[in-house]
């Protein structure tokens, strides 16, 4: 059987959240961030935090960005906090998190 990073995480538990288009806090616990899917681009980046709630997020705590580019990134970051993520202005994201 084939697998990408998606099927090969460890762990198990694969969580998806859909359609955001708000900073939102898709887990309050440790865990990892994994993709990414960016369904309308937006017109700048967003960010994935480490942190467990939405008045958290800040530079200090950013994992990595969502660019704005529709599209697949795959991050595969662990998250000691939390996850939060933040799409830019206009973006709508699908993300997947363990």
């Amino acid at each position: 059987m084939a697998g990408g990073p998606l099927a090969n995480a460890p762990g198990g538990n694969l969580l998806t959240s859909l359609a955001l288009s708000s900073i939102t806090t898709v887990k309050a616990g440790p865990g990892a961030i994994l993709q990414v899917s960016v369904l309308v681009a937006g017109s700048a980046d967003g960010a994935v935090y480490d942190c467990a709630a939405t008045a958290n997020a800040s530079t200090s705590n950013a994992v990595a960005p969502i660019l704005n580019a529709v599209g697949v990134q795959e991050i595969s970051i662990p998250c000691l906090v939390g996850v939060t993520v933040k799409p830019g202005p206009g973006q709508q994201i699908t993300v997947s998190y363990q």
